[in-house]
């Protein structure tokens, strides 16, 4: 049985959703006492489907601090890591308020959830699985938010339907240096595909990426804190560079039009 036909039965099926969160619920209590996979499997033997609720147990073991609701989330490996939180997902929700948001390459759908708290947001990914994902875990949360199944560069009737291009890409495997084009999608594609068309672009990116980096993003790149330690960098487009931080989850904030090069290594 594979991921996506379970992903499609937990939509479809109100039951075998519940059943399933409840078996997941009692696979983490497990994994938490200390019981390895065979334990485990031995446990759940006539159980269908076991090897993907082991999976989204230990996904949710991962995203426990970062979401309210992590027990009723479905996220696989790579968005445990890398979905934004709440709280930062919050902020980015009420600072783009009122706006009409495509998401392009939504993943798991976190973002796209708490933007809709304050936008109209539709979601864009290449991956099946992962728009199950982002519409179960919009079930979760009873967002609104749209999530559909397709390629950002091939959609019609864009003109128009939005305002804003919000994108957190893929990242490329961990190297010294963090460079746009190892992104997926490549952010400066983005721009170049959408501008004429859409006015705003916004853009979460590898938080320790040089300065130097991303002189052809134009705006505003604030950098977020959580609890002291630095999390996000996200990219508004805009005609001047401006940098600001922001220290969450207390929300104060700086600004300046000017960076210290020797803090933010740039040229190193």
């Amino acid at each position: 049985m594979s991921r996506e036909e379970f992903l499609l039965k937990l939509k479809d099926d109100k039951k075998f959703h519940k059943e399933s969160n409840e078996h997941i619920g009692k696979i983490m209590e497990m994994m938490e006492k200390g019981y390895d996979n065979e334990k485990i499997r031995s446990s759940f033997r006539k159980t269908k489907y076991l090897g993907e609720m082991i999976e989204f147990a230990k996904s949710r073991i991962k995203v426990r601090r970062k979401f309210s609701k992590y027990d009723q989330l479905w996220m696989d490996a790579y968005s445990a890591s890398y979905s934004t939180p709440e709280i930062p997902a919050i902020y980015r929700s009420e600072k783009l308020r009122g706006r009409k948001i495509l998401d392009a390459g939504s993943g798991a759908g976190m973002q796209s959830i708490f933007f809709s708290t304050n936008s109209k947001v539709t979601g864009v990914d290449l991956n099946m699985e992962r728009v199950y994902m982002a519409q179960l875990n919009a079930m979760a949360y009873g967002s609104n938010a749209n999530f559909i199944h397709g390629d950002i560069f091939q959609l019609s009737d864009v003109d128009g339907k939005y305002d804003t291009v919000f994108s957190d890409p893929l990242r490329g495997k961990t190297s010294e240096e963090r460079f746009l084009e190892e992104l997926s999608p490549n952010p400066l594609d983005i721009v170049e595909y959408f501008s004429g068309v859409v006015e705003n672009f916004v853009f979460d990116l590898p938080p320790m990426i040089r300065q130097d980096k991303l002189s052809r993003l134009t705006g505003e790149l604030e950098y977020l804190s959580m609890n002291g330690a630095l999390q996000r960098l996200t990219s508004y487009s805009g005609s001047e560079r401006k940098y600001s931080a922001v220290m969450l989850p207390s929300g104060l904030s700086f600004s300046s039009s000017k960076v210290d090069k020797e803090e933010y290594g740039e040229g190193n």
